[in-house]
């Protein structure tokens, strides 16, 4: 059994691809409970959050010795973006996804969300819609319950709260409040759990 120290920038996806191992096997195994509890979410850790990596089962089959067989490695992760403008879903738009050098068109769904296969191990990417590129990062968001989670959560739906530097300064503050006037919860600039529910709720995680 491995230990990982994760690091800004990777999520499971990423740390199971260097590990060759599935990333639901890895975030149910048993070792990993408190800190499946502790994060609620897979898709979301925090740098400095240890995760066991358990080791790879090997797996028989049978063949024939004078046939050609294929074998398909299952799983790798997924992009999923929920993009709006102005508040505004852009559903059934066009789109152009680049990731790593990589690109694929599409068609935004009736949920104005993307759903897209990337490579193991990706950092960064951009989509091209509408004529504008939406650039984004990959791995780098912190939890919900963290300062920089919230910061740039709040930045990214346009309520902008300065830099993602875990400080909740004045700037920070103002940005909550827009962001509880928005919604419809008293403006007090605090990050308490209903505004951490309701700012997962409208960010997607």
């Amino acid at each position: 059994m491995r230990s990982h120290r994760v690091r800004q920038g990777e999520c499971l996806s990423s740390i199971a691809g260097k590990y060759g191992q599935s990333p639901e096997i890895i975030w149910h195994h048993v070792d990993n409970k408190v800190l499946k509890a502790l994060r609620k979410t897979p898709d979301v850790l925090l740098a400095g959050d240890i995760l066991k990596i358990p080791s790879i089962e090997q797996k028989k089959i049978n063949c024939a010795t004078d046939g050609k067989h294929s074998f398909v490695r299952l799983g790798g992760p997924y992009l999923h973006i929920n993009l709006s403008v102005n508040n505004e879903s852009i559903a059934g738009e066009p789109y152009e996804l680049w990731v790593d050098g990589r690109s694929q068109a599409g068609k935004i769904g009736n949920d104005g969300k993307i759903d897209a296969r990337i490579p193991i191990g990706a950092t960064t990417g951009y989509i091209v819609a509408l004529g504008r590129r939406f650039d984004f990062g990959l791995g780098d968001l912190d939890p919900i319950d963290t300062t920089t989670g919230a910061q740039a959560r709040l930045n990214q739906l346009g309520f902008a709260a300065g830099a993602v530097d875990n400080d909740l300064g004045d700037k920070t503050k103002a940005s909550i409040s827009a962001f509880q006037t928005a919604n419809g919860l008293d403006a007090t600039g605090e990050l308490d759990e209903a505004t951490r529910d309701k700012l997962k709720n409208e960010y997607g995680t």
